[in-house]
């Protein structure tokens, strides 16, 4: 009887660590699990984030680029005057090459600040 009662409380001693184990095991998983999900959604919102920077990066080359341009284009009648009347001689005998020259040193191309000094002439 001893030997039996001996034998019962092993086996219930070992259902009761092989439950727990279970357990323990069941709790692991889902920890990894829900690890393994923060890991992914990490990694998701790390791409995200180079994304919206390559593209926050774009729109900034683009603002300069339009800044740049506007500043270029504000060309006001008194800084027209005020360019031309360094030039002054050369508008009165109207000598289109100096004047070309002139406007080129200032402004490149300047197509839209020759077509206002053509009006002056």
């Amino acid at each position: 009887m001893l030997a039996k009662q001996l034998n019962d409380f092993h086996r219930s001693k070992e259902t009761g660590i092989k439950e727990a184990k279970e357990r323990l095991e069941k709790s692991l998983e889902g920890i990894e699990r829900q690890t393994i999900n923060i890991v992914n959604t990490i990694a998701t919102l790390i791409d995200k984030l180079e994304e919206l920077e390559k593209q926050k990066f774009g729109l900034e080359q683009k603002l300069m680029e339009v800044r740049s341009q506007n500043e270029k284009a504000a060309i006001t009648e008194e800084s027209l005057k005020q360019l031309l009347s360094q030039f002054g001689t050369h508008l009165a005998n109207r000598d289109l090459p100096e004047i070309k020259k002139f406007l080129g040193s200032y402004v490149g191309k300047g197509h839209h600040l020759r077509k206002a000094c053509r009006s002056f002439l």
